[in-house]
């Protein structure tokens, strides 16, 4: 039964254990009992996260497609609640992030995401942190998070799982092109800095700037995939 008054939260994960351990638990203590996490996992083996799941006392559904955006719409397909939250498992958003979400979600028609910053002291991540405080070119990356109601996400289609790379631009596109009005919510999510670190500053912007600018050019996702998992250190 679909109920109001509460928050559904969607994490689309693959091997992400050790985040969701730490997670699962900010996000409950950090939340009214009117809360439904539901973690859909794409693992070849996702026993241990089944288990995790159940120790933690929330949902865990397998997506057989190891694609974000097919988990991100079972999971709002399968939410209890119609105030809907999709987020990354490391991300870890403000701990008034509840009732942000349900303030937010109040004014009609209205829907948005965190602003963000990292979980590292680099200057040079901290201006990239600044611009999510406000509506810019990149707006409506995955980092963020989304915040809207089932209805508002039903109504503009949802994820399309036909979309295997971009897919969180790709629905930002499709509510611009709404009725909905996007607003910021200016209270810092904490993004892990692990691609930074593991890459570099300049390697990941240089590779998000030609990845991003090719998808604003239409060239196939399939294709932009390829390319960024060539080029980043995972």
């Amino acid at each position: 039964m679909r109920q109001s008054n509460g928050l559904s939260i969607i994490i689309p994960t693959i091997n992400e254990n050790k985040n969701l351990c730490k997670l699962l638990p900010y996000l409950k203590a950090n939340a009214s009992s009117n809360l439904e996490i539901i973690v859909v996992d794409a693992s070849e083996c996702s026993i241990s996260i089944n288990d995790l799941c159940a120790e933690h006392h929330v949902v865990h559904l397998h997506s057989h497609k190891c694609q974000r955006a097919t988990q991100l719409d079972l999971g709002a397909q399968n939410a209890t609640y119609d105030n809907l939250l999709f987020l990354h498992a490391d991300v870890i958003p403000p701990t008034t992030y509840y009732q942000d979400i349900l303030t937010l979600l109040d004014e009609k028609n209205c829907c948005g995401s965190f602003s963000y910053e990292f979980d590292s002291p680099s200057k040079l991540l901290a201006i990239n942190a600044s611009t999510t405080q406000s509506i810019g070119l990149f707006t409506g990356g995955g980092d963020q998070g989304l915040i809207m109601t089932k209805q508002d996400y039903l109504s503009i289609g949802g994820y399309d799982t036909n979309v295997n790379f971009m897919e969180d631009f790709d629905i930002y596109d499709r509510i611009k092109a709404s009725d909905l009005t996007f607003k910021i919510v200016n209270n810092p999510a904490l993004v892990s800095a692990r691609k930074y670190l593991k890459n570099s500053y300049l390697r990941v912007n240089l590779i998000h700037f030609l990845v991003f600018g090719g998808y604003k050019l239409g060239v196939d996702g399939d294709r932009l995939a390829r390319l960024y998992r060539a080029l980043i250190r995972s």
